[in-house]
């Protein structure tokens, strides 16, 4: 259940609530090698975005996510979800340059969240992160990047295994480009 309101003609903000009860939800079990499905679980949360455009100068955009995930039934009931995250958010500025281009600094945080496969929530908890992402797009359909700005070593994905646990890192900085054709 979700609403949008624009208080202003440039501002529109957005508040949505979820509530999902999972059956058979899919997990990979790195000790079977296989996908295999969990008990019973719940997702449930609050999201709120914010869209701001300022003239034709700039325009800022902003979402913050607050979930809980966790099993209502089995051995592990009440317990969270892995690689699940509470809190969430990102917020960007696009600048708008002359000659069709922009260019949009964004900030991304994804908080702790249990290792992937640690449905007893046994192990420490994969680290929170915040990287910075810098993008250049020229319009029609011509952009570069530069993702992990600060060079931040971080984990987005964990396994907890029968050996212990399996990190699985991201890239520091790199650098993206791409083009677009339509016909």
């Amino acid at each position: 259940m979700g609403t949008q309101a624009s208080p202003l003609k440039e501002l529109k903000l957005g508040l949505t609530f979820y509530l999902i009860d999972m059956e058979d939800e899919i997990s990979y079990n790195p000790v079977t090698f296989r996908n295999e499905n969990l008990d019973k679980t719940r997702h449930r949360g609050v999201e709120f975005t914010l869209d701001w455009q300022f003239r034709k100068l700039a325009r800022l955009l902003a979402n913050y996510t607050f979930q809980e995930a966790y099993f209502t039934e089995g051995a592990n009931k009440d317990k969270d979800v892995p690689l699940v995250p509470n809190h969430m958010a990102n917020a960007a500025l696009e600048i708008f340059l002359p000659w069709n281009f922009t260019l949009r600094p964004e900030i991304r945080y994804v908080g702790d969240q249990y290792f992937g496969s640690d449905i007893d929530n046994s192990a420490t908890k994969l680290d929170s992160y915040t990287i910075v992402n810098l993008y250049l797009r020229w319009q029609p359909d011509w952009n570069v990047g530069v993702e992990n700005l600060t060079n931040k070593s971080y984990v987005p994905v964990g396994y907890e295994t029968f050996s212990g646990l399996s990190y699985y890192p991201a890239p520091e900085i790199n650098f993206r480009g791409g083009v677009s054709l339509y016909f």
